[in-house]
C-alpha cells in the first residue's frame, strides 16, 4: 500500500474553532450598501454571544503516527460545524492538510531509505 493510501485510510481529521481577532465591521460583508452591511454585521455580532461559529478562525488538522499537518481559515461565519463541513471549505482544507501530511511522511521515508 502506498504512503498516500495508508494515510488517507488511517489519518485522524479534526476541526478546531478559534476566536477571530479580526473585526466583523468592514470584513464580514462589503455590498456597497452601508445600511445593509451594518445590519448584517450587527446580526453576526449578536450571534457571537452564543455561537462560536458566528465569527471565527477554523483549523482543520490531520494527524497520523505522530505527524501533524493543519490549515487555517479566518473570517469564517457559519451557523455550526455541519454547515461549515457542507460549504466546500472543509473539503479543501482537509485536502490541503492531508497533502502536507503525506509530504511529511514521504520525507521521513526517503531519509530512512537513504
Amino acid at each position: 500500500m502506498s504512503i498516500k493510501k495508508l494515510i488517507e485510510t488511517e489519518a485522524e481529521i479534526s476541526i478546531h474553532v478559534h476566536p477571530e481577532d479580526m473585526s466583523v465591521r468592514g470584513n464580514y460583508i462589503i455590498s456597497g450598501n452601508l445600511a445593509y452591511d451594518k445590519q448584517c454585521e450587527d446580526e453576526v455580532i449578536a450571534e457571537m454571544e452564543w455561537n462560536e461559529w458566528a465569527w471565527c478562525v477554523v483549523e482543520v488538522k490531520a494527524q497520523w503516527e505522530g505527524l501533524t499537518a493543519s490549515t487555517i481559515l479566518g473570517g469564517v461565519a457559519e451557523k455550526n460545524e455541519q454547515s461549515f463541513r457542507e460549504n466546500g471549505y472543509f473539503d479543501d482544507m482537509k485536502h490541503e492538510a492531508m497533502t502536507e501530511l503525506v509530504e511529511q511522511a514521504k520525507k521521513i521515508a526517503q531519509k530512512i531509505n537513504n
